[in-house]
């Protein structure tokens, strides 16, 4: 079991200037506070001037970790308004069928959701260019996860 943390944003390297940040929710304290969702914001803003890929691990992920449908609205607003240029894709990895309808508010071409299948995970990091490094330290945070 993991320690409970208070956000989860996980740098996984720098590849051609593309920021690659990787987050688990289940892992993280429940945000349900303003100050808690203005702690994520600035997690986020603080990546406004780069380009960057965010990867999203839905892993044992239950309604009972999800933010607040206002909250859940005012970081898709952020990231449309505010990160349009700088967030060049978000990678969501073990999809469930209450995430999925929460994105179907964010009609966006930058949203792909990957399969756990490696071959296929494999060929989505490669297509981007990420180096080997970089696609082993994902699988092995994938794969701590997991267990």
């Amino acid at each position: 079991m993991y320690p409970i943390m208070r956000y989860s944003f996980d740098t996984l390297g720098t590849f051609n200037g593309l920021r690659i940040l990787y987050t688990v929710p289940s892992r993280v304290d429940n945000i349900e506070t303003e100050e808690q969702l203005q702690g994520l914001f600035a997690l986020v803003n603080a990546q406004k001037q780069k380009k960057w890929l965010w990867i999203l691990d839905l892993k044992d992920m239950s309604y009972s970790k999800c933010m607040p449908m206002s909250f859940i609205g005012r970081l898709i607003t952020l990231l449309k308004e505010e990160h349009a240029t700088s967030l060049q894709g978000i990678w969501i990895l073990n999809m469930n069928s209450w995430a999925q309808m929460i994105l179907s508010m964010f009609a966006t071409t930058k949203v792909r959701i990957l399969s756990d299948e490696p071959l296929e995970l494999f060929s989505s990091m490669k297509s981007i260019g990420l180096t080997v490094e970089q696609q082993n330290q994902l699988f092995t945070s994938i794969t701590v996860s997991s267990n």
